[in-house]
């Protein structure tokens, strides 16, 4: 009796393996989308206080800052290295002027700059988690957060004056190019240091003290 090989179904194999990988993607893609929308929640929550105060709804409007402190602390919770990257500025932000929106001190020009604030403090907070992510040999997360950090720098552009808006301007085009100059390491990292610290100097300028 003689010993016949088996052939093996190739295309089958194939196909199996083309829709496990589109499966992968797929999950990898609703997981960076899901990533997304929890990193965006505190802008969103910012975008309808201003439509309540517009509205003159300062109870509602109040109620959504403190919805946006409430995710910002949540992100601080669930975000790698929280020790080395903090969204406490931000939130510290919000609180002082939450106390001035609640003694009735602060006019909308000072709610606007207050939010951008806010926001380009968590612009800060991705650009310094893709440096922690780059560190760690995680290119791909680091692009991620280079990808929220301008959706927050557009969020941002809302509430800032023209200087202000101009300077947003400038930073997102730079994060886009950084996007994808990420596999030229050295010459990424020293324009992410120098980034960070345009955004830092960003968020130090306030007019009202905390």
């Amino acid at each position: 009796m003689t010993n016949k090989k088996r052939k093996i179904p190739y295309f089958p194999m194939f196909v199996i393996g083309f829709f496990v990988l589109l499966f992968v993607l797929n999950q990898r893609s609703e997981e960076s989308d899901m990533s997304n929308t929890e990193n965006l929640e505190p802008d969103n929550h910012l975008d309808k206080a201003t439509e309540e105060f517009a509205q003159q709804r300062s109870q509602q409007g109040i109620e959504e800052i403190e919805k946006a402190i409430l995710s910002m602390k949540e992100l601080e919770r669930t975000m790698e290295a929280s020790s080395e990257i903090q969204i406490d500025l931000a939130i510290a932000k919000l609180k002082s002027f939450e106390r001035h929106i609640k003694g009735d001190s602060l006019n909308s020009a000072e709610l606007d700059y207050a939010f951008a604030n806010a926001i380009n403090a968590l612009a800060l907070t991705q650009l310094k988690l893709s440096k922690f992510d780059l560190h760690h040999d995680k290119k791909q997360e680091a692009k991620e957060a280079l990808k929220i950090t301008m959706s927050h720098l557009l969020h941002a552009m809302k509430y800032s004056d023209s200087i202000h808006e101009q300077q947003e301007k400038g930073l997102i085009r730079r994060v886009e190019i950084l996007i994808y100059s990420i596999d030229h390491e050295k010459a990424y990292e020293r324009q992410l240091n120098e980034l960070i610290e345009e955004v830092q100097n960003l968020v130090k300028t306030s007019r009202i003290s905390l």
